[in-house]
């Protein structure tokens, strides 16, 4: 882990866990990982050439653009990285919503910086980190956001760790995480400027530190899953007990 995010105390994390809860979703997650191939699926016609199912395609692509930052920051190249930051943004994660000059700033800064933002533009400048590093910086959107709630929703019967959920396009994710709200424990909020370091040291609580790229495209991908399950759920039974009782169907909505 980078020595400005190992810095984060861990301690806070860990008192906000009450005890194993990472762990257990960590155990969750690994026994889905072999089966990510099945659960990411989509497909991207800026990856398409690269081998493998669809996750190894997007992982290659990711590499291959990191490995023209590392070349564009060698040699001092600002409109090469803009342009490496723009495509990746707009191009491959669709976001349109920044403006150029956003971007533009994004690009020029060092990961410490960007990290220190918190949830201002984290969508996109998470995206833009990735490429400083693809196995060090996962991309961390609305998407990541809510499965992270909703797995300590469904194996926890609670939420111990409220993990912030960016503004978004997918109108079904602000109405479920609205919903999950109600599952929170007393000091379960990560401080907005905190939301990445947090991320990352829970990833690495879960004991999935080493596999962060594809512990990311797994809670990706596996949020409309969580939006189909929760929005079956009416109201008046959205409770910890009837969560857990949807795992065997969870389990089976990812193919494990």
């Amino acid at each position: 882990m980078p020595k400005h995010v190992r810095k984060y105390d861990m301690q806070q994390v860990n008192g906000s866990l009450n005890g194993n809860g990472a762990k257990i979703i960590g155990e969750e997650l690994a026994r889905w990982l072999p089966s990510l191939r099945l659960i990411y699926t989509e497909s991207h016609k800026l990856s398409a050439n690269f081998p493998g199912t669809a996750p190894e395609k997007n992982i290659a692509f990711r590499k291959h653009l990191h490995k023209q930052w590392r070349i564009a920051s060698a040699k001092g190249d600002k409109n090469e990285k803009i342009r490496l930051a723009k495509h990746y943004v707009f191009d491959w994660g669709g976001v349109r919503s920044n403006k150029d000059e956003t971007i533009e700033r994004y690009a020029s800064m060092h990961s410490r910086d960007l990290i220190s933002l918190g949830m201002q533009g984290i969508s996109s400048w998470s995206k833009i980190i990735s490429l400083h590093s693809p196995r060090q910086y996962p991309i961390y959107d609305a998407r990541v956001a809510l499965s992270l709630n909703a797995m300590q929703a469904v194996l926890l019967g609670e939420i111990r760790l409220w993990f912030n959920i960016p503004s978004t396009q997918i109108k079904t994710i602000p109405i479920e995480a609205k919903r999950l709200r109600n599952l929170r424990v007393d000091g379960c909020r990560i401080r907005r400027k905190e939301t990445y370091k947090t991320y990352l040291a829970y990833l690495d609580e879960m004991g999935l530190g080493r596999r962060r790229q594809r512990t990311e495209l797994l809670l990706f991908s596996a949020s409309p899953r969580f939006v189909d399950l929760l929005s079956a759920v009416p109201c008046a039974s959205f409770n910890g007990a009837t969560l857990q009782a949807l795992l065997p169907a969870l389990r089976q909505a990812v193919k494990v």
